[in-house]
């Protein structure tokens, strides 16, 4: 079955690529309340983007990845299979210090304190889960268009 965008990708890839934009823009709102100083919302808007990005993997990325195998032995060396292995490098890092992150503030009643001493850390995830983002773009522009 074709995909929504009139390119080569299934429409699993181009609805994987809609649910990752839409990703990317809770992701944004997120970091606009924590600049406004509502930490429980900008908590909660990250919790969810962990948790939409956990359900993306799960059901499109991980498995694609997998069996994309033959694929990354064959070409190791192009640019599309580095810019997967790096999508997939800086998003599996993100994705698990997010759920790391999210997860803390979760046991600790969601207090904010905790939160300051990694705060550093928070927006070295961030920036992990941008590029992660962009790669996977560029990763869709590569295969499918």
């Amino acid at each position: 079955m074709g995909g929504i965008f009139g390119t080569k990708a299934s429409l699993i890839s181009d609805l994987n690529l809609i649910l990752q934009i839409i990703i990317l823009f809770v992701l944004l709102a997120s970091v606009t309340f924590k600049k406004r100083g509502k930490f429980k919302m900008h908590g909660s808007l990250m919790g969810l983007a962990v948790v939409l990005n956990a359900i993306s993997f799960f059901l499109v990325m991980g498995p694609s990845f997998a069996g994309s195998a033959d694929l990354i032995q064959r070409e190791f060396s192009s640019v599309g299979v580095l810019t997967v292995l790096a999508h997939a490098l800086t998003g599996a890092l993100a994705e698990i210090l997010g759920i790391w992150v999210v997860g803390e503030w979760l046991l600790h009643s969601m207090e904010t304190k905790a939160c300051v001493k990694r705060k550093k850390v928070m927006r070295g995830i961030v920036s992990l889960w941008f590029v992660a983002i962009i790669l996977g773009i560029a990763v869709y522009v590569i295969y499918y268009l």
